[in-house]
């Protein structure tokens, strides 16, 4: 499990260079992992290794403006959890949030 984290991490910060990257392509990437619990906690193993050294933020865009989630990392990961968990993994384009370089912000 450590190579998905590790591959998709990467996949998405080189992504993060040109483009956003929705949590909805987090959570497709970590849907390997097997069951929602897994999966979200996949999902945020994988986060977490983006947002680690503060070159990478979750946010969501507002009339085209990319806004950062106000709180420290592990409060922002708390509300990752509990978003994918009540949604069954099942996130779609724009739910929920989105990764970008901290230089696009």
């Amino acid at each position: 499990m450590q190579r998905l984290i590790d591959d998709s991490a990467s996949r998405f910060r080189n992504e993060c260079e040109t483009d956003a990257v929705g949590i909805w392509q987090v959570v497709k990437a970590a849907g390997a992992a097997g069951t929602v619990p897994e999966v979200a906690r996949v999902s945020l193993e994988i986060v977490r290794t983006l947002m680690a050294d503060g070159a990478v933020v979750l946010g969501q865009f507002n009339n085209g403006r990319f806004v950062p989630c106000p709180g420290e990392l592990e409060e922002q990961l708390h509300r990752l959890e509990r978003e994918i968990v009540l949604r069954e993994a099942r996130v779609d384009i724009g739910d929920i949030g989105w990764l970008v370089l901290n230089t696009r912000v």
